[in-house]
């Protein structure tokens, strides 16, 4: 059995602010060593915080939003300038809250996003498989984003090259071989042959 004494001592560490800082390089005294992980941990405490807020503060926005929808045009912004937001500020809160609204799973990392991927994410023309990919993998950068956005397009200009290789229309494929073989060749085989071929090759018919 476990001493009651040592399992306190061990939730006290756990629940302890841990820095990961290595004071040892720069030679940083204990008495300075322990003010400054202090201050870190009011950092970290104060990041978690805001980083809550930024969610929060989104959802206040969009119940605000639904509630004077019943109102005259212009009384959201009015009402949310009013508080000293501006179009921009407002913008991107809301958009982050309908983001964790979309991948609530995903709910702790788009807190964190950046705002420039925030703006990326949810722009009007954006592919949605594009969003759903980015979000899975937690992009964390622009830079990496728009990495993805090359790749993702590179597959999908290739799958539409296929398709524009592949579409054709049986008359187009009768009269190429009509051209070609004249009367060696029956109507009759000509048909067969097109009809094997789309089945064999998957060609898509116009």
């Amino acid at each position: 059995m476990s001493n009651p004494l040592e399992r306190r001592k061990n939730l006290l560490e756990e629940d302890t602010y841990q820095s990961n800082f290595n004071f040892e390089e720069f030679e940083i005294e204990d008495k300075d060593r322990v003010e400054l992980i202090n201050l870190e941990e009011k950092i970290k405490s104060n990041q978690l915080t805001f980083i809550k807020s930024t969610l929060e503060i989104g959802n206040i926005l969009w119940q605000a939003q639904e509630k004077l929808k019943n109102y005259g045009t212009g009384s959201f912004m009015k009402w949310y300038e009013n508080l000293g937001f501006n179009k921009d500020n407002v913008s991107y809160f809301l958009k982050r809250f309908e983001l964790s609204l979309a991948y609530p799973e995903k709910k702790e990392y788009i807190a964190e996003m950046p705002v420039r991927l925030v703006k990326e994410l949810t722009k009007k023309d954006i592919e949605p498989q594009l969003v759903v990919e980015a979000i899975k993998e937690e992009i964390k950068t622009t830079k990496e984003f728009n990495e993805m956005k090359i790749t993702y397009s590179h597959g999908a200009n290739i799958e539409k090259v296929k398709v524009i290789k592949t579409a054709v229309e049986a008359q187009e494929l009768f009269d190429l071989f009509k051209n070609k073989l004249g009367s060696k060749i029956s109507n009759t085989e000509i048909e067969e042959i097109i009809k094997e071929m789309f089945e064999k090759f998957k060609f898509i018919r116009k």
